[in-house]
């Protein structure tokens, strides 16, 4: 494992950095930050939809994770923006 290694929120298994897609948050809504650049607390989620689905569907967890308030989106908005991202 990699010096950075990092835990999904859906699955909670630990990977590395690169293995994992980040989300930030910015004007309350959740993002995925593929570059890894954005400013500020950010989660990360396995690249699998399963593991995005899960954690959107643990109430407050994106909240608690990023310390703040976020309007929580449907799931498939989220995979289908990771999809656009990754090019799956």
């Amino acid at each position: 494992m990699s010096k950075a290694p990092r835990t999904c929120l859906g699955c909670r298994a630990v990977k590395d950095k690169g293995a994992l897609v980040r989300f930030t948050v910015c004007n309350e809504k959740i993002l995925p930050d593929f570059k890894g650049c954005a400013p500020g607390r950010g989660v990360y989620i396995c690249r699998d939809e399963g593991c995005v689905r899960e954690a959107l569907n643990k109430k407050g967890a994106f909240s608690k994770a990023l310390r703040t308030k976020v309007a929580v989106p449907l799931a498939d908005e989220v995979w289908a923006a990771v999809r656009a991202g990754l090019k799956l």
